[in-house]
């Protein structure tokens, strides 16, 4: 039992994994520590606890080996993070996308952003990170270790799909490319934000999911000796929701093999999503008319056979983003606004 919980422990520790915060609302896997520190008696075989604001638990430990009493020990979970992220996209050279991130950290936050990871298609293979750039360039560095393929019990191989699309309701799982500050580094601090994050490849761009996190290490704080109730009762961190932060952002989503239905769902999906965590207006006449082109979009089979060219200009910097992806991926081009993207028909044109 212990060794289980230890290897569950040990998930944990790897950069790479990481998710969203949990939504308000729903079940605690523990109940809340109590506001005057006792524990009622229908509790009594209770040991881990949450922070009424979610961000540590309360685990009464015993204080050493062969010590019965149990001693109230802090946890800290640094999810207290408000992170943005603005996404550019443009083709540079035709047939190839150079995706450009900065990321912030409301003043509203309480920790600081020490890593963060950008979802791709589990099978992803055209992906060339580049330096990290500005003046910070030699504190943060990006990794990818490309798709994890493994064998499968035919004899073949499979891809293991670890990330989830927590942004993106009912999306397949995909795969991680991070970026994280070197011990030296600096963190992005509250109210700090930091650019020159940036990626080439010639998958197509769509919706999908950035994680966010401290990059503190949660099972530095756990002591594996203790009993097996206490861990068994912390097992429910193995969800690193409860340390992650997510949101919805542009990255490379689509190979050229990728479905008309593939794409316009994303999308369709994704703007859903924004509207719903209010980056978006509903009622915006750009978003309106975004929506009916998707639907006729949807209509059609295969690629669409013509430039879609919109009546409404983004007039946000969230519409401007969306713009530039559905440009790219799906053609549809702004007829009063320039996107920076060339449209699909142009594109073509040129490859």
């Amino acid at each position: 039992m212990i060794m289980r919980i230890r290897k569950l422990w040990l998930r944990t520790l790897m950069p790479a994994l990481a998710c969203c915060a949990l939504a308000a609302g729903q079940k605690l896997p523990v109940p809340f520590w109590p506001k005057d520190g006792r524990i009622p008696s229908d509790l009594k075989d209770q040991y881990v606890f949450l922070t009424q604001d979610r961000s540590a638990v309360i685990v009464l430990a015993p204080g050493g080996p062969g010590d019965t009493e149990k001693r109230p020990v802090r946890i800290e979970l640094h999810n207290r993070i408000v992170p943005t992220v603005r996404a550019s996209v443009r083709e540079d050279p035709p047939g190839t996308y150079l995706y450009r991130y900065a990321i912030s950290n409301a003043v509203a936050a309480r920790d600081s952003i020490g890593a963060w990871s950008l979802v791709l298609p589990a099978n992803a293979v055209r992906v060339k990170m580049r330096p990290v750039a500005g003046e910070q360039q030699d504190n943060w560095s990006g990794g990818d270790g490309g798709p994890a393929i493994v064998p499968a019990a035919n004899g073949g191989t499979t891809v293991i799909a670890a990330a989830e699309q927590f942004e993106l309701r009912d999306a397949p799982r995909g795969r991680y490319v991070s970026w994280f500050k070197q011990p030296d580094g600096r963190a992005v601090v509250p109210g700090a934000s930091r650019d020159g994050f940036s990626i080439e490849s010639r998958d197509r761009p769509g919706f999908t999911t950035v994680v966010f996190y401290s990059g503190h290490v949660l099972g530095d704080a756990i002591d594996q000796d203790w009993p097996p109730d206490i861990l068994d009762q912390l097992s429910f961190l193995n969800d690193l929701r409860w340390t992650q932060v997510a949101v919805l952002t542009i990255g490379p989503m689509f190979p050229g093999s990728a479905s008309l239905q593939e794409t316009v769902t994303n999308f369709r999906t994704g703007i859903e999503r924004l509207i719903e965590v209010g980056r978006l207006d509903s009622q915006s006449p750009f978003i309106k008319e975004v929506i009916e082109s998707l639907g006729s979009i949807a209509e059609q089979r295969g690629q669409p056979t013509s430039v879609l060219s919109l009546k409404a200009s983004p007039s946000t910097e969230a519409e401007t983003e969306v713009m530039s992806a559905l440009a790219a991926t799906l053609g549809l081009v702004s007829a009063s606004k320039e996107t920076g993207t060339r449209p699909r028909a142009e594109k073509e044109s040129l490859q």
